[in-house]
């Protein structure tokens, strides 16, 4: 055990379809592009993990766009 780590509890498995899904029965809108904006410069990887982010979404059909602030 290390200190600082807890184990979060519950954890959620990636799964693209049970997102999908949740976003069609809230009625998401997919034509939309969702804006997601991240600081610049303070960290190191701010726009690697917008980046990631952004892809994620676009695996499950969401168009995203990644903006640094």
């Amino acid at each position: 055990m290390l200190f600082g780590y807890a184990k979060m509890e519950p954890q959620y498995d990636y799964n693209p379809d049970k997102a999908k899904q949740l976003l069609k029965e809230a009625n998401f809108d997919f034509n939309q592009t969702v804006r997601l904006a991240s600081p610049q410069g303070r960290y190191l990887f701010d726009t690697q993990v917008a980046e990631a982010v952004q892809a994620y979404l676009q695996a499950i059909g969401v168009k995203a766009r990644a903006e640094s602030l």
